[in-house]
């Protein structure tokens, strides 16, 4: 990855190290390599849409009702 970015091996192993961190511009071709956005590698890759995480929360609900109620029998 280092030579990728054409930085050497100790700053990129700084990075990797959390001993330091790269310049905006660096994160930007970072991301570019790893396919992801600079947001991605900031924070996480985001779940979609408000909507689909309520949907999510509500199957979970509905799975962890029917293993408590299966439990209760």
């Amino acid at each position: 990855m280092a030579a990728e970015l054409v930085v050497p091996k100790t700053t990129y192993a700084s990075w990797e190290l959390g001993m330091r961190e790269p310049r905006f511009e660096m994160l930007v071709r970072i991301s570019q390599v790893l396919g992801v956005t600079p947001n991605d590698i900031l924070v996480g890759p985001q779940k979609g849409s408000v909507e689909e995480a309520l949907r999510e929360n509500e199957e979970m609900r509905r799975r962890l009702n029917a293993v408590l109620e299966a439990l209760t029998r």
